[in-house]
């Protein structure tokens, strides 16, 4: 019966030996591997027939070389205690969590294949080094800060920028509320942390006034969680816009100069942004035209289907061919309709630029109201023609006494006179004579205009 006993305890011990999902190994005080499981065979690649009976210190040795292990289990052996360690398997390239316990002269050992957990160790180590390089390299400020608002990590820069702005080393630990400038500015920072610990993404920006410079940020909150999806923190990312801010003002200036500009001229002034199909009208436009401003269309088919009827194809086909060969001005003269439904003759005159492939990018240009040249061309012509038939009349008027007085002289030449009279006479034909000419010039310029 004791002997039943044993051996279906026997058989129960190694009904786990052969299930446990770890490799099991059992060598005896010579070092000779007396047992194995299917699991450890599966591992190492190698049947049970080709490991029992191998000095285990050989076959570690002959697999994996020279390791610190193996002193590790020769002392296990001499001290009879438990031992932990990593082993590196070459030949199949895996990686055990190594675990060995003594049992008399025996030493059992459990082999867990730790391959996956290895891979992603190194998988997160690269991470960690590439998120450091990248965190280190960016040209803002970057915080990372725990839940309780102590720093967790940083970079070079917020270092530098601590102590320019604070005089202090920045430090792991710190409570990120010691860099404040005042209650104002603790009060926004604190909504946007909280904000941000509750998973909003915040950006608010900063004006930071020190040592009688203001200097401008744009600071980012959002919250930092781990593969689990447990917070972590929260990240604060810090970008100086001093000259965004600089380039801001600038624009505005120049928009006001412009404004001015387009309010001085009776053009209207246009900006037509042509990648985007956006027509900015300033000027003159609204009044020349007689559109209030919520019933200007912003796009180009807006402009275009209050070209003429007559002028429409023409046209466009100009501007298109302007724009197609990168025409730097574009000249055209056409009718445009007003709000009355009346149109009105217009010149324009555009400019374009393109981008570094040759596409059309926008066109900046006035329109012209031609319709009062045409008029004031109209009145001057009517006035030319006044002034032209007045000319050809009054020179009329004044040749024809003149001819009588040349007339007149001819018979005095005829006529016995002293010398003194013949003289006078002379002087007066003379004169006369010129004052023809010139008449006849007038009436000969009179017919060619």
């Amino acid at each position: 019966k004791n002997t039943e006993e044993i051996i279906l305890q026997i058989k129960k011990t190694n009904h786990i030996i052969d299930n446990n999902p770890d490799g099991f190994l059992i060598v005896d005080g010579n070092w000779r591997i007396t047992r194995v499981n299917k699991m450890f065979e599966d591992a190492v690649g190698q049947c049970c027939d080709k490991i029992i009976g191998q000095n285990f210190l050989h076959f570690f040795i002959n697999n994996t070389g020279p390791h610190s292990a193996l002193a590790t289990l020769e002392q296990a052996m001499q001290n009879q205690k438990p031992v932990h360690f990593e082993w590196y398997y070459p030949p199949r390239q895996i990686w055990f969590e190594v675990n060995g316990y003594t049992s008399g002269d025996d030493l059992v050992l459990t082999f867990r294949n730790i391959s996956e957990q290895k891979a992603t160790a190194d998988q997160i180590r690269q991470s960690e080094r590439r998120l450091h390089a990248v965190i280190q390299s960016t040209p803002d400020t970057f915080f990372l800060i725990g839940p309780d608002r102590r720093l967790i990590s940083f970079n070079e820069r917020a270092c530098r920028g601590v102590k320019r702005l604070f005089n202090r080393d920045l430090q792991a630990g710190d409570d990120i509320r010691t860099y404040i400038f005042d209650d104002n500015d603790a009060r926004v920072c604190a909504q946007a942390f909280e904000k941000a610990l509750q998973g909003e993404r915040v950006q608010i920006e900063r004006e930071v006034r020190t040592n009688g410079q203001t200097n401008w940020y744009w600071m980012t909150y959002f919250p930092v969680h781990d593969i689990d999806g447990q917070l972590l923190g929260v990240a604060l990312n810090s970008t100086n816009i001093n000259n965004l801010k600089f380039f801001e003002a600038e624009i505005l200036r120049v928009n006001a100069r412009f404004q001015l500009v387009a309010q001085a001229t009776q053009d209207a002034i246009y900006d037509w942004n042509i990648e985007l199909d956006e027509i900015r009208w300033y000027g003159a436009f609204y009044n020349m035209f007689g559109y209030p401003e919520q019933a200007v269309g912003a796009s180009l088919e807006w402009w275009a289907n209050r070209l003429h009827p007559d002028d429409q194809t023409r046209v466009l086909a100009s501007l298109y061919n302007a724009l197609d060969h990168q025409h730097a001005h574009w000249l055209m003269e056409y009718r445009f309709r007003c709000g009355d439904n009346s149109y009105k003759l217009v010149y324009e005159r555009g400019y374009i630029l393109y981008t570094g492939t040759g596409a059309p990018t926008r066109m900046i240009g006035a329109l012209q109201d031609m319709q009062q040249l045409k008029e004031h061309e109209s009145k001057i012509t009517a006035q030319n023609e006044q002034l032209r038939a007045i000319a050809f009349a009054q020179s009329h008027e004044v040749r024809r006494p003149l001819a009588n007085i040349l007339g007149l002289l001819k018979c005095l030449n005829q006529a016995e006179l002293s010398p003194e009279n013949q003289e006078i006479v002379a002087m007066l034909e003379q004169t006369s004579t010129e004052l023809d000419t010139v008449i006849r010039k007038i009436i000969d310029k009179t017919a060619e205009t």
